[in-house]
């Protein structure tokens, strides 16, 4: 596969704006789950921020390589998420439900779906229903 200019700006865009995402999605997970305070203590949302910065950064990567396998080989190896932070499988899919809205709600267009296409295959994969390699693209 080859990455386009698509990709190449898909990327651009989420790292230039990986912070903010990063805070959203904290933030939207926090309203969506306000029982994880609990579970993860007062840096959880810090640390759920770092761990969505750290999973667009694979994020990234996986686009800029168009293998949106990579990237759901990250989230179910466990290898994107920051050392200092343990989620269950549950909240890491939570997460990845959090970030997939974000990224449809603040990146339009087809960066956007572009990114939300790689988020959704991962979250398939992590939830067990998707065995394939590669998401299914809408035929346009």
């Amino acid at each position: 596969m080859i990455a386009t200019n698509l990709h190449h700006e898909t990327c651009a865009t989420l790292k230039e704006w990986r912070a903010d995402l990063g805070s959203m999605t904290a933030t939207r997970l926090y309203a969506n789950r306000p029982d994880l305070r609990q579970s993860y203590g007062k840096t959880a949302h810090a640390r759920f921020r770092q761990t969505v910065e750290t999973l667009l950064a694979h994020l990234e990567l996986a686009i800029l390589r168009d293998r949106p396998g990579l990237f759901a080989d990250y989230v179910s190896d466990g290898d994107a998420l920051p050392a200092d932070i343990s989620l269950n499988a549950a909240d890491l899919g939570t997460t990845l439900e959090q970030m997939r809205d974000t990224l449809r709600q603040h990146l339009p267009g087809p960066r956007g779906e572009l990114a939300h296409e790689y988020v959704e295959f991962a979250l398939a994969r992590h939830t067990g229903h998707s065995r394939s390699d590669q998401p299914q693209r809408n035929a346009a």
